[in-house]
């Protein structure tokens, strides 16, 4: 484990507390949201994906930029076709996908545990969707927001656990939640992707968040909160790294200092 694990739970343990629901948009039509982003450090690949795009980029030291972002569940007929994508452990992807399937540090999914479960809830199971929506219920329900190990990271005592250190524990932050989830979803030989953003909320506080992303073939990458058991992001969820886990996102968030303003068209 190293310091930066230590950094990112410190500042992302307080959604969980906040616990805003995602889930208040309807996939009717798409309603994109704009927003101006000023950051000593951003993954330009990251920003400029799904469901963000963007728009200008006005400086790059410090990075300035404009971006487009919509809620991860539209447009609809995307989102719909992820429900239908059939199940299958076996296929293969290419390098650049199959990379989001291989162990690390922090995700050591090649481990009796994390086979049983995997084994128990993909059991007859026909649609991916599915999978991840069981996945992300097993993560969210089974464990605990953990206030002890907020205030130890706070002060700098405990570094961030891995999937199997939370699995054992059955407590964490954001970060322990996405681990597991990806260790799972890994498994059962679907690529996933750890994501590091900020979070917009209401009042314009800004909190940095980590959630996941999961590879769909033939349609591509499904943005899921897993603190939340929920199978989309919204657009007030901004991404800016990604990466096989946080230590491949290769960032210390105060060097980050980014600013995210809400912006007219």
């Amino acid at each position: 484990m190293n310091k930066k694990g230590t950094i990112v739970s410190i500042i992302t343990i307080i959604f969980f507390i906040i616990n805003i629901p995602l889930n208040s948009q309807t996939t009717d039509s798409i309603q994109y949201s704009f927003y101006h982003i000023k950051a000593d450090k951003i993954d330009l690949n990251s920003v400029n994906s799904f469901p963000q795009k963007i728009i200008t980029i006005l400086n790059v030291t410090p990075y300035e930029i404009k971006i487009q972002s919509s809620p991860t569940n539209l447009p609809a007929q995307r989102f719909d076709s992820i429900k239908k994508h059939r199940y299958n452990k076996d296929i293969c992807y290419p390098e650049h996908i199959a990379i989001y399937l291989e162990p690390t540090e922090l995700i050591e999914y090649k481990s009796p545990k994390i086979n049983c479960i995997v084994d128990s809830l993909s059991r007859d199971v026909i649609y991916t969707y599915n999978l991840i929506d069981t996945f992300l219920h097993f993560v969210s329900s089974s464990i605990k927001y953990d206030h002890d190990l907020a205030k130890k990271i706070t002060r700098g005592e405990h570094f961030t656990r891995s999937a199997l250190q939370t699995l054992e524990s059955k407590m964490g932050t954001c970060s322990e939640y996405t681990n597991l989830f990806l260790a799972l979803i890994r498994n059962a030989g679907i690529p996933g992707k750890f994501v590091i953003g900020r979070i917009i909320l209401p009042e314009g506080q800004q909190i940095y968040h980590a959630w996941a992303e999961c590879y769909i073939k033939d349609v591509g990458w499904m943005p899921v909160e897993v603190q939340n058991g929920n199978t989309w992001i919204p657009d007030w969820g901004i991404k800016l790294f990604s990466g096989k886990d946080f230590n491949d996102c290769n960032i210390i968030l105060p060097e980050i200092q980014a600013e995210i303003v809400k912006v007219d068209e």
